[in-house]
């Protein structure tokens, strides 16, 4: 009997350090897969990181190639005004008193125009801005929202966790009360037995039959306890590991929530950003559209009759029509790039601020 409870013995504790093993073993493994998602996260950080770079290198190859238009169509308007003041000059030979007349009338219909292209230009100038602001504070509002959203799921999240870890102690308060409740059984079954061996000595040294048939009877009940002590010992130990299971099948859940609540919070905010990326898009196309709708307001008659004037009103005039407000769709920092033009400093700018192009002469 000692060497089968020996035995016994060691078969419990193997167990026990099977069971240690496997538990270690599904932590290591929840921890490489844990690093393996955050490599994965901060791969995908650095792709993100190199694709804003190739943007940013994208605009300013954009940039440059606009300068270089913007020189070539300076050099191509000055030539042309050099050729209409030579004709302006023959025009005035020919006739002084009538380019007198027309001067006067044509500095009187550019002084119109000029004030209805100034009101015109304030009027979209205000819309734009109007529509810029609409769209800066919808995507504030969107932001707070989606961040008093993300405060929630973290509270909640925080309050699930709590009463998980609140379970999970009380189970491990369980566990540990059974498996003491299991040792005072053992002790007391050990008892038992060492009673049970005194009374087969007993009986063994009783010379009367009847005392021995009592002793033998006393033994089978007390072997009957035993085996029932056995089997609540046995049945304890089944039942606190099923709340060890339980324990970490509830751990495995809240990480896979977690994970779950955490790739949905950065697709929400991916979407978020991506909308005001769309806003922003629209305002400036609006703002395009209105300037274009004040441009074609203009009548021919008066454009034409403008021509003839000198090198210099003609220059402002074009400055003025040409000049134009945009809005970023991009952001640029000149410092992340090697800038090869030292006698023009290179503007930063973020996504959303509103630029004035201006033609570049010379």
């Amino acid at each position: 009997e000692e060497v089968a409870k020996k035995a016994e013995e060691e078969s419990l504790a193997r167990e026990a350090e099977e069971v240690e093993t496997k538990a270690e073993e599904e932590r290591l493994a929840r921890e490489v897969e844990e690093a393996t998602k955050k490599a994965e996260a901060e791969r995908l950080t650095r792709e993100a990181e190199e694709a804003k770079v190739r943007e940013a290198e994208e605009v300013a190859k954009k940039a440059e190639e606009a300068r270089l238009a913007t020189e070539a169509e300076e050099v191509a308007k000055k030539a042309e005004e050099e050729r209409l003041a030579q004709v302006a000059e023959e025009t005035a030979n020919k006739a002084e008193e009538d380019r007198l007349a027309r001067e006067d009338e044509e500095a009187a219909k550019k002084a119109e125009d000029e004030r209805l292209a100034r009101e015109a230009e304030e009027a979209k100038l205000r819309e734009s801005e109007e529509a810029a602001k609409k769209a800066e504070e919808e995507r504030l509002a969107h932001e707070a929202e989606e961040a008093a959203k993300r405060a929630e799921e973290e509270r909640l999240a925080r309050e699930a966790e709590e009463a998980k870890l609140c379970e999970a102690e009380e189970a491990a308060r369980m566990a540990e009360e059974v498996a003491k409740q299991a040792e005072e059984k053992r002790l007391d079954r050990e008892a038992e037995e060492a009673q049970l061996r005194e009374a087969e000595a007993v009986a063994k040294i009783a010379e009367d039959e009847c005392l021995a048939h009592e002793a033998a009877k006393e033994a089978k009940s007390l072997e009957a306890e035993v085996a029932g002590k056995r089997a609540e010992e046995e049945r304890l130990a089944h039942e606190a590991e099923q709340a060890e299971t339980a324990a970490k099948k509830a751990e495995e859940k809240r990480l896979a929530r977690q994970a779950t609540e955490e790739a949905s919070r950065l697709e929400a905010e991916a979407a978020a950003k991506k909308a005001a990326e769309e806003v922003l898009q629209k305002a400036m196309l609006q703002a395009r559209d209105l300037m274009l709708e004040t441009q074609d307001l203009q009548d021919p008659t008066e454009r034409e009759a403008q021509a003839p004037l000198s090198a210099k009103t003609a220059t402002s005039s074009q400055a003025l029509a040409e000049s134009e407000q945009v809005f970023a769709l991009y952001s640029f920092d000149p410092s992340k790039i090697d800038w090869p033009f030292d006698d023009q400093k290179a503007l930063a700018f973020s996504t959303g601020d509103k630029l004035k192009v201006l033609p570049v002469e010379g």
